[in-house]
């Protein structure tokens, strides 16, 4: 969990990603199945209606800011919202969206150790059969983000 420390920025308030893995939406699991047909764009784009996870959000959110509000607006800012867009702004229609960009060279070499240390429970990481599907799905999780952000 050291490495997760220090490859993942935490913050105090992270409700927004984690409303949605109440919710059952949580498709990183694909970097550690032990299935190997699993990959991430069969579970997020194919397999099933992610509304659910949305109905859910909005409701949680509702209820948290009844008893929680925020002293300006909530800032949802959880990177599986991109898989749902469309759905997330049905929700949200005043939702205000916004794209930060980094270099892609500093990105995907991020991703894959932010995966790998987020497997590290579950796998031996000196075990490169392992090691070598948890970046391939995480390349592929990635291509996965870019295809949806470039379909909205």
């Amino acid at each position: 969990m050291v490495q997760m420390a220090a490859s993942h920025a935490c913050y105090p308030i992270e409700e927004d990603y984690e409303i949605l893995r109440h919710a059952g939406y949580f498709p990183t699991f694909t970097h550690i199945s032990g299935n190997e047909d699993c990959n991430p764009e069969s579970w997020i784009c194919n397999e099933i209606s992610k509304d659910y996870a949305y109905d859910y959000h909005e409701i949680f959110l509702r209820m948290l800011n009844s008893v929680d509000m925020p002293q300006s607006h909530w800032l949802l800012k959880s990177p599986l919202h991109i898989f749902c867009l469309d759905k997330f702004l049905q929700i949200y229609q005043n939702a205000l969206l916004i794209m930060t960009h980094r270099n892609l060279d500093e990105v995907l070499p991020s991703l894959c150790s932010l995966s790998l240390s987020g497997t590290e429970l579950y796998f031996d990481n000196t075990n490169s059969i392992s090691r070598d599907r948890i970046i391939k799905r995480s390349r592929q999780f990635f291509d996965t983000q870019i295809e949806c952000i470039m379909k909205f």
